[in-house]
């Protein structure tokens, strides 16, 4: 007889249906420690009630066979020495948190051993930053997600602190993302233009490592605060006590758009106390956006469409052409798979400076629109040259974040995009400004977006209030 599915079939004599296998058969065998009746309701009562659980019969077959999974052991029979000294481990890399010596019963079976729990603590699982999608019935969708992602043991460890969004199942709903049930079991769906279709792992672990941190401390409920997401150059952006992520930030370059990306947040506890490896959190239903990457063409497609007089950047957009560095829907010296980050300058900002004749290769130019008269003389190659002072290239500097007060990337001169001028860039923790080397000027990046990056996959942008 065995249970189906990843549960052990302990009801078998033998670990093996060959009874020829004595390799096998004289070597492995499991070891069970069950929780009894008492301890299980007690369990039910602390944990899973809470969670709006009505009985044990009530909660979710996905929840409880990571429960029993976490009772089981399987390779060869277990001796409470080795439990005590831990020596041995459950599927899911954390040691059995029981003491063996106090179990009600013992008994050596045919193929393993046998420990009745009398009382049993939450399994290490259950009480990490992934146990509100164990514990609440209203999010049990995420814990469907995460387990098809086929990373959940990871957040068993106690070896990292992890800060994890755990998302409602109102809110996968709204964003497309229900959990059906066929024949009894369970599938986590999404809504396509062809109808219903089973999310994919890739997307599952997409969707996990969007919503998870490694940052330590949990998030701050009020001021500002920049957290990387598990995805590179993806991030949290949180504002006095709300949260969005980098790609539903990009929303405020839509000219047409009219909406909030942040939402409100609110940390989940594990019934008052901390969770064993981290804070977990969830966010209002009203989100949309915030599950995913981005997945955009990126910024030097959205800069090289970009020079309707509606966009925050056209008129550096504007440069661009005329110093003949877009071609099509893309920028010439950002082609390829190189990462960049650019420094902006507002449009009003670039108005200024053309009337103000401060524009290298532009001198003669009163405004944007006198560089189509072919009466005036201009210089393509040193505008295009000082255009390129704007950006920082992966190709010629190490970079692993993109700029915010307080990132990673340092305050510091990098080589500017034309490959010969520096750019240097500081961050005081609160601000940010730059400056070119070879120029007066030392424009501050302008406040009106709280100083978050506008991240994309293969760049970000901040805008600054005047030229270089």
């Amino acid at each position: 007889h065995t249970h189906g599915g990843d549960l052990p079939p302990i009801a078998n004599e033998w670990p093996t249906t060959s009874y020829q296998n004595v390799s096998i058969l004289a070597r492995q065998s499991f070891s069970i420690f069950a929780p009894s009746n008492a301890a299980l309701n007690d369990f039910f009562q602390r944990y899973w009630r809470i969670g709006g659980y009505s009985s044990l019969s009530d909660v979710d077959r996905l929840a409880m066979q990571y429960l029993l999974l976490q009772f089981y052991y399987s390779g060869s029979i277990v001796f409470p020495e080795e439990i005590t000294q831990g020596m041995v481990m459950n599927r899911y890399g954390t040691v059995f948190n029981f003491n063996p010596y106090t179990a009600s019963d013992k008994a050596l079976c045919v193929n393993g051993s046998f420990f009745g729990l009398s009382d049993i603590g939450t399994p290490p699982l259950f009480g990490s930053v992934a146990g509100p999608a164990f514990r609440d019935k209203n999010k049990m969708a995420f814990l469907y997600a995460l387990s098809g992602s086929q990373m959940l043991d990871a957040y068993a460890s106690n070896n990292i602190q992890f800060t994890l969004l755990v998302p409602s199942d109102a809110l996968l709903l709204k964003n497309g993302i229900q959990l059906n049930s066929y024949a009894g079991r369970k599938v986590l769906e999404i809504e396509t233009e062809d109808g219903l279709s089973s999310l994919s792992t890739e997307r599952m672990q997409e969707m996990a490592n969007m919503h998870t941190s490694s940052i330590a401390g949990g998030l701050a409920t009020t001021g500002k605060q920049v957290v990387p997401s598990q995805i590179s150059f993806n991030y949290w952006y949180l504002k006095d006590g709300t949260i969005s992520s980098s790609a539903n930030f990009n929303n405020y370059l839509n000219p047409e758009y009219t909406g909030n990306p942040f939402v409100p947040f609110t940390e989940i506890t594990n019934n008052g106390a901390a969770w064993n490896n981290g804070r977990a959190y969830t966010y209002s239903d009203a989100a949309t956006g915030m599950l995913e990457p981005d997945k955009s063409d990126g910024l030097a497609y959205a800069l090289a469409v970009g020079n309707d007089n509606r966009y925050l950047y056209s008129n550096f957009v504007k440069l661009l052409k005329c110093a003949g560095l877009v071609n099509g829907t893309s920028i010439t010296f950002l082609a390829g798979s190189q990462r960049f980050i650019a420094f902006i300058p507002t449009n009003e900002a670039i108005e200024q400076a053309v009337i103000a004749k401060q524009i290298p290769g532009f001198e003669n130019c009163s405004t944007l629109a006198d560089w189509d008269d072919d009466g005036i003389d201009k210089d393509i190659p040193l505008l295009a040259t000082y255009l390129k002072s704007y950006f920082i290239l992966a190709t010629n500097n190490v970079f692993t974040n993109y700029p915010y007060p307080g990132s990673s990337v340092r305050s510091g001169v990098y080589i500017s995009g034309n490959g010969s001028t520096r750019m240097q860039y500081s961050d005081t923790g609160t601000t940010l400004n730059v400056k070119s080397t070879n120029r007066t000027n030392n424009p501050n990046v302008v406040a009106t977006y709280d100083y978050f990056p506008f991240a994309f996959k293969d760049g970000c942008f901040h805008l600054i209030d005047a030229t270089l």
